[in-house]
């Protein structure tokens, strides 16, 4: 698992690609969409230190074979110059470049035509990365908003905060071509509000994102993401090409995504998942899956031999593998497709998924008995999934756990270098930080079982990194490990 992570910010600059804008189109036609090529799934731990052109087809059949999509790797300094984006939760906001993070401090300075206390405390609060805002540019994103959109925005940094607003910190990106893009196109935003308005509704999603250390970036031109069909959880971010804003299908694909970082990433465990056992060719090993994982998978196995039976709907993008009977048939090359689309399904068609296992006649090969356990898996993870934060306790907690077992993994790997030297002391850096937030977010029982493993873990880095030996009654506190 050798490599440099690529890690694009969401506020770095643009690069040239005429891709990055999104197109004005006339009389409103919209241009083609790149085809959906089969790729395996979105969640991946990959091994080839350079990328070329004769190896991309590998790395997209390995995409599936782990549930972190953690290691992209790639050559060369822009891995290391680029930092990573930030914690999916922030709650705090940036004015006249000044953080903030008391609501009534700030509406007790703000003189004149203020914003409201309630509006000031939703941006603080709001998920993603900071709102970035100067007081002119609050002021006119209070207008537009309080007045039902009817007076346009005249602040840039207020278009930013807008479709950051609108998405629910799903926009990641900064001051940059594709905000503006789109922020003038009407498709692009009704999307943003429509994967909004799902985030606000299902306060889980957010929390269980945080706890898989996920973001967003719905505005991406990473190097992999057409041959993945233009959506995919690549270093840590769902990522969504441009063109998806404009389509449709948009919140479908979104929340697909947000299957293989949280749902799929609760049924496995992040440890010994083979690309071959996530097509049905070989068993799983016993340490891969959660029981529930297991029973998922088993009945995705009856189901892939009968795909007529998959619950479908078409998905964005001109491929076989987007729509009809090429869906069906990705769906049963691949478990880990299954795991997001069930969720998605599940998440923005409850009871037309719930219909249609009812409505399967119970006479071929175990089909309906399969589509129950799946469904009944489902239900029983909803309030985990979706709904109230205090509901999904029990999902962060599995979600941090899983993470913190594939850093761990990760940080093994990346010590493996000559004598007390490291590949990359950053990369390193930062698999600390990831697994620190992972660690924090374990349950006392689950810190306990990996208490050795994080004490050696830490050893190692001390010694490698700050080339030192602490006494080990400080270790863990030195390094913010809590309860260690």
């Amino acid at each position: 698992m050798a490599g440099l992570q690529q890690r694009q910010s969401a506020g770095d600059a643009p690069k040239s690609d005429s891709r990055e804008s999104l197109p004005h189109h006339v009389d409103g036609a919209t241009p083609a969409p790149p085809a959906m090529t089969p790729a395996i799934a979105r969640q991946a731990l990959l091994t080839p230190t350079r990328l070329t052109a004769t190896n991309v087809l590998g790395l997209q059949r390995m995409i599936g074979n782990q549930a972190t999509g953690r290691l992209l790797s790639t050559g060369g300094a822009s891995a290391r110059r680029v930092r990573r984006a930030g914690a999916v939760i922030q709650r705090t906001l940036i004015l006249n470049e000044k953080r903030r993070d008391d609501a009534e401090a700030v509406y007790a300075e703000l003189g004149g035509d203020k914003p409201s206390l309630k509006f000031i405390k939703m941006l603080i609060n709001l998920p993603g990365p900071p709102v970035m805002i100067s007081t002119a540019g609050l002021a006119d994103l209070y207008q537009h908003t309080r007045e039902a959109r009817a007076q346009p925005l005249k602040e840039r940094d207020a278009k930013v905060a807008y479709m950051q607003f609108i998405s629910h910190g799903a926009w990641t990106r900064g001051d940059t071509r594709a905000t503006f893009n789109a922020f003038s196109q009407a498709q692009a935003a009704g999307n943003l509000g429509e994967l909004g308005e799902f985030l606000k509704n299902n306060p889980n999603v957010v929390a269980n994102l945080k706890a898989a250390g996920v973001n967003w970036d719905l505005s991406s031109t990473h190097e992999l993401l057409e041959s993945l069909g233009g959506a995919a959880v690549l270093d840590e971010r769902i990522q969504i090409a441009t063109w998806a804003l404009l389509e449709t299908g948009f919140t479908r694909m979104a929340v697909h995504e947000v299957g293989h970082a949280t749902f799929q990433r609760m049924l496995l465990t992040g440890e010994k998942w083979t690309e071959a056992a996530n097509k049905g060719q070989e068993n799983p090993d016993e340490r891969a899956l959660e029981a529930d994982g297991l029973n998922f998978y088993n009945a995705w196995r009856v189901l892939s031999r009968h795909p007529r039976y998959f619950f479908i709907t078409d998905m964005p993008g001109d491929s076989e593998q987007a729509k009809g009977e090429g869906r069906r048939k990705y769906l049963a090359e691949n478990f880990n497709e299954f795991c997001a689309d069930s969720f998605m399904h599940f998440a923005l068609n409850r009871e037309e998924l719930i219909q249609h296992v009812e409505n399967l006649q119970a006479t071929e090969g175990g089909v309906k008995q399969a589509w129950r356990i799946a469904r009944d898996i489902l239900v029983r993870y909803e309030d985990r999934m979706l709904g109230k934060e205090a509901a999904g306790k029990e999902a962060t907690a599995t979600l941090s756990e899983h993470r913190f077992t594939v850093v761990v993994a990760e940080l093994k790997n990346a010590f493996q270098g000559p004598g007390l030297e490291v590949a990359n002391i950053e990369q390193v850096r930062e698999h600390l930080r990831s697994l620190r937030q992972a660690w924090l977010g374990m349950t006392p029982a689950d810190q306990e079982r990996h208490r050795s493993e994080a004490l050696t873990t830490l050893d190692q880095y001390v010694m490698k990194v700050q080339r030192r030996r602490p006494a080990a009654a400080h270790l863990a506190a030195e390094l913010g490990f809590t309860g260690l």
